[in-house]
């Protein structure tokens, strides 16, 4: 613990009832700064008994861990995190496979150490990956997460919010022209029956200059318009 003439607060992390070598490894990996650097506790106070851990520590360490949370927003640290996580894994499978081939009563004390060596390192390496997971490190990432999200929202609804106001509120020509589209669309209908619907809406066509291209331009439409409505 740092800081021994100052003055600390104190808060809750977690508590489990857990082995004494669960809880002796806890002890350690709440100092060691791991390579994940989520482990990484200035301050902190473990407390056992009886096989059941509690864990507190401050305000300042959580900021601290949250700070260092920011390189989950660089693309290159979360895909050498996602690597070291894997491998992790792979090491831990790869641990119990040899535990579970050792047979632990003709086992010298050195292959025995050597087995809790190795088990404490792994230890440290799952924990934090969990802490990774937890509030403090991804307070950022939330934060990022909620901001292009608002965004987003923010573009739809000045989108709706512009149509609403540009959009007559009276029946007019082109709402018109939409709901007999609409109509004119739901049904099969012949080259005469669109060469009719032109004419009546020739507004639409005020730039076209040939009816062959005025009964494609609607038939296209028809396409469009059955294709969008079925998505």
């Amino acid at each position: 613990m740092d800081n021994a003439d100052k003055k600390l607060n104190f808060e809750f992390l977690f508590a489990e009832s857990d082995t004494m070598l669960t809880c002796e490894a806890y002890a350690k990996i709440s100092i060691d700064d791991s390579e994940f650097q989520f482990n990484c506790r200035r301050n902190s106070i473990g407390y056992a008994e009886n096989c059941y851990y509690s864990f507190y520590v401050t305000p300042e360490d959580n900021e601290l861990i949250s700070e260092k949370g920011k390189v989950f927003l660089t693309e290159k640290y979360v895909e050498s995190f996602l690597l070291k996580s894997q491998k992790t894994r792979e090491l831990l499978n790869g641990f119990y496979s040899k535990l579970s081939q050792t047979s632990l009563g003709a086992a010298s004390n050195k292959e025995i150490f050597k087995l809790l060596s190795d088990y404490n390192a792994l230890f440290s390496r799952v924990h934090s990956l969990f802490m990774a997971s937890q509030f403090e490190p991804l307070v950022f990432v939330e934060q990022k997460l909620k901001g292009l999200i608002l965004i987003e929202r923010l573009k739809k609804e000045l989108d709706e919010t512009f149509s609403t106001l540009i959009t007559s509120p009276e029946f007019d020509l082109i709402k018109r022209e939409e709901l007999e589209f609409t109509k004119l669309a739901s049904k099969t209908v012949s080259d005469k029956e669109l060469l009719e619907y032109a004419f009546r809406n020739s507004w639409l066509f005020w730039n076209c200059h040939s009816i062959k291209n005025a009964i494609e331009f609607l038939k296209n439409r028809m396409v469009d318009f059955k294709s969008e409505s079925y998505v």
